[in-house]
């Protein structure tokens, strides 16, 4: 069971990806959150030094807004449509977003807009690629190799951070995010190609009305083609994990070229490593009802993939119904690995516990 506590760093955390304490601390005064106020308070404290960037919760703001306010971005856990159309009534010359709606949603560049909050445009009625994988199998790896060789890459706009956020969202609705989605994305060839991790489909179907089945009829509706993506290798897989989802990164291979990782696995962690190998089943049974559910599909493990780049590159190719060049871009997978200092010194240890502790 997650604690309230954890579940909060672990957003903020995860919120970083998309750059959101950068913007708090360096915005001026002129941009106002409103937010629960456990959320006003971990931005609050989560840097020493001061904030310009003001804040407000739902029943405090309208003590907060003023003629300097230019912009408000609200993320609230209940309410915040009905809130958002309250401000633009209220304040029609400001520009109003949503937090998990609209500043949340971003493309690769991940740099979220401040956009007027609209209501939900008609569907462009795309057909759908789904990249579905098991979490922290690397699917951004194989997502790389595509942008790569001109394939159309798959992007996870139903992030880590939604999924982490809707441990308190209440009443979040996956039809507005998607169309948002949606708009924003389809190509040209009404094609939209985007990555589901089952960390994150697990939370929607436990926090929202929105099932496992509802999201098969959504898929058959849409007539999606399927890419499933898992890893052969458990424990490989729990270990970066473990290193990952303390970080803002959802991935190496999504994190900026200047940064570099730090591996934080010592033995305080080693429980969670185990528990997300122990895990790992249960998010790939969600694969194989996928796989049984009729649906349009080819199943990938990540390892067939880092030995055959050229040869599943193209079979993605073929699956999707688009070409690649006649000489295929081939990406280091083991270099990639190397921007994660301590990674293999930190998994050695968490393996050798378990050979000595548990007998495994």
């Amino acid at each position: 069971m997650i604690s309230n506590k954890q579940s909060a760093d672990d957003l903020l955390m995860h919120l970083r990806y998309f750059s959101w304490l950068h913007f708090f601390y360096n915005y001026d005064s002129s941009h106002l959150l409103i937010a629960d106020a456990f959320f006003v308070r971990a931005i609050q404290s989560a840097k020493r030094e001061k904030m310009n960037y003001k804040t407000a919760t739902p029943e405090t703001y309208e003590s907060v807004v003023s003629e300097e306010t230019r912009k408000i971005l609200v993320f609230c856990s209940k309410n915040e449509v009905p809130l958002i159309r309250k401000l633009q009534a209220q304040y029609p010359d400001k520009t109003i977003t949503s937090g998990t709606y609209h500043y949340s949603c971003t493309g690769p560049k991940r740099h979220p807009s401040f956009k007027q909050f609209t209501s939900a445009q008609k569907s462009k009625d795309a057909r759908p690629v789904f990249m579905i994988s098991t979490p922290y199998a690397d699917a951004e790896f194989i997502a790389r190799v595509m942008d790569a060789n001109n394939l159309p890459m798959p992007y996870e706009f139903l992030s880590r951070a939604t999924g982490t956020w809707l441990n308190y969202q209440k009443d979040f609705q996956i039809s507005r995010f998607y169309n948002r989605v949606e708009t924003a994305a389809t190509q040209d060839d009404q094609s939209l190609y985007a990555l589901l991790q089952t960390d994150v489909l697990s939370s929607l179907f436990e926090n929202t009305h929105f099932s496992f089945n509802h999201f098969i009829k959504f898929l058959k509706s849409k007539n999606a083609k399927v890419i499933l993506v898992n890893r052969k290798d458990h424990f490989a897989q729990a270990v970066m994990g473990s290193v990952m989802h303390a970080t803002p990164e959802r991935s190496v291979w999504t994190k900026k070229s200047a940064q570099r990782i730090q591996a934080k696995i010592n033995a305080g962690t080693v429980a969670g490593t185990l528990s997300r190998q122990q895990q790992i089943p249960d998010h790939e049974v969600i694969l194989d009802k996928i796989a049984a559910s009729g649906l349009d599909h080819m199943k990938l493990y990540t390892e067939d993939f880092i030995e055959d780049q050229e040869g599943k590159t193209k079979e993605i190719a073929a699956f999707i119904d688009k070409s690649v060049p006649s000489k295929l871009a081939i990406k280091d997978y083991e270099n990639g690995l190397k921007e994660i200092n301590g990674l293999s010194v930190d998994g050695d240890a968490v393996r050798r516990y378990m050979i000595d502790s548990l007998g495994l």
